[in-house]
């Protein structure tokens, strides 16, 4: 199913995750503080938005598909919604 389909991101992954709920979206947090929604099945960017936070090292999604984290270099971790908005942080 996923043979010869490789992507090539522009700068590098700090963090990657797989969604339980959704098995074929793929969540990648980058060097230059971007989170990006990844559709594994057709190699295509689903959404992204920038976290502001250059210093993202970790990037995880809610087991109901419903929200993004990340936790930075800072210790604060921020809660998104799928569409890129912050809706929390501790």
């Amino acid at each position: 199913m996923f043979e010869n389909q490789f992507k090539t991101l522009d700068v590098q992954a700090i963090s990657m995750n797989f969604s339980a709920s959704q098995p074929q979206l793929l969540l990648t947090a980058t060097s230059n503080g971007l989170v990006e929604m990844w559709q594994l099945s057709t190699s295509q960017l689903v959404n992204d938005f920038q976290t502001l936070h250059l210093d993202t090292k970790l990037v995880n999604i809610s087991p109901d598909g419903e929200l993004i984290a990340t936790v930075g270099i800072d210790s604060i971790v921020r809660l998104w919604n799928l569409s890129g908005r912050q809706i929390s942080q501790f």
